[in-house]
């Protein structure tokens, strides 16, 4: 259980994470400091094959709100920002979850649910006409667990494209996602263009756009100063808006995306303020079952363990945050432990990273 005294690290231009004054300190903790220290030597060791670009890396170990362990391939990576990738995905089903509980609140101008439709003129007035008729009928939780049909595209970029128009399914230069693959809710495929939704859903539901509220709402309650977007340019910009992807988050640190993982450690509370519903929190870290195709341990826009889908090892209360370039967050609940690494490294055609990650972490306790 996490204790009523909770420590939250204050910014890091104001000192950042407590550490311990001896790394030996981390056995009073639950934790072996030899396996600390062998499981960062590890992940550092982890990189890009050789002939491609040295990737950056960084490892953190928090037990109990301390620094236990951090390790970089180089002294400059601490302070390097770097693209958490679809780890972004955890953020906006967190700013999701602050639309659902302030529609009932009676603070936005539509009370949303998770089985509300996504395609609504009231609020997204940009997806009609319709590509596909069968848009329909995708709701909310269809976006969020990859279930809705949409295709499973990743980022493109050129010469007439249009990010409003390719997510809508309306671009006459990309229209890989006019159609959809599946009937909502009959399929799985793992879907950055459904995500994307959320951007454009933003200015509508909340009155700001998808960027400024994960700013002003997530990241600087949390102390969360420095962040790169990807969105920029023509490409971005759809009727005088600038649009950021919401599939995928900013670049930033090891130690802040550390911070924005032990704000879900925490209940989604941060010094005595709720910036994620708890209840949402809850629901996001279970696996929503909408048919067989879906894998066992994807929950709304985070990994879970709530099946046994990732670890037999670790509790069912385990869930975890996953990008590109094997970025990784694992978060143990009952035992206030968090592992955070981040690196750019290739990953497509490697095996699945995060069950390897979650196992060798089992030799940390005592």
């Amino acid at each position: 259980m996490i204790p009523a005294a909770r420590y939250y690290p204050p910014p890091e231009s104001e000192g950042g994470w407590r550490t311990l004054a001896r790394k030996e300190d981390a056995r009073a903790l639950g934790l072996d400091p030899d396996e600390l220290a062998a499981f960062a030597d590890w992940n550092l060791s982890i990189g890009n094959e050789p002939g491609e670009p040295p990737s950056p890396v960084g490892f953190l170990a928090i037990k109990d709100g301390w620094l236990v362990h951090e390790a970089y391939d180089r002294p400059e990576t601490r302070d390097r920002l770097l693209w958490i990738a679809s780890i972004g995905k955890s953020i906006t089903s967190c700013l999701f979850g602050r639309w659902l509980e302030e529609g009932r609140r009676g603070k936005l101008p539509f009370r949303l649910e998770l089985d509300d439709l996504v395609y609504d003129p009231r609020y997204l007035p940009e997806g009609f006409p319709l590509s596909d008729e069968r848009k329909t009928a995708i709701t909310f939780r269809h976006v969020l667990t990859h279930t809705s049909g949409l295709p499973a595209s990743r980022f493109v970029g050129g010469e007439g494209f249009s990010f409003v128009e390719y997510t809508l399914g309306r671009s006459a230069a990309y229209p890989d996602t006019v159609r959809l693959l599946d009937a909502p809710g009959a399929g799985y495929a793992y879907s950055n263009v459904g995500y994307n939704h959320f951007s454009i859903l933003a200015p509508h539901v909340s009155g700001r756009m998808y960027r400024d509220s994960v700013e002003r709402e997530l990241f600087r309650p949390l102390g969360i100063g420095r962040t790169d977007w990807f969105g920029e340019g023509p490409s971005y910009t759809y009727l005088s808006r600038l649009y950021e992807p919401s599939n995928a988050g900013p670049d930033m640190t090891a130690r802040d995306l550390a911070r924005y993982a032990y704000l879900l450690l925490s209940g989604g509370e941060w010094e005595g303020r709720v910036l994620v519903p708890a209840s949402y929190l809850e629901e996001a870290k279970q696996v929503h079952r909408i048919n067989g195709r879906q894998p066992a341990d994807y929950g709304l826009g985070m990994r879970t363990n709530a099946e046994g889908g990732i670890s037999a090892f670790w509790s069912r209360l385990m869930f975890a945050l996953v990008g590109k370039g094997l970025n990784v967050a694992l978060l143990v609940p009952e035992l206030d432990l968090l592992l955070v690494r981040t690196s750019q490294v290739q990953s497509e055609g490697r095996p699945p990273f995060l069950p390897e990650f979650a196992r060798r972490a089992e030799r940390l306790l005592l």
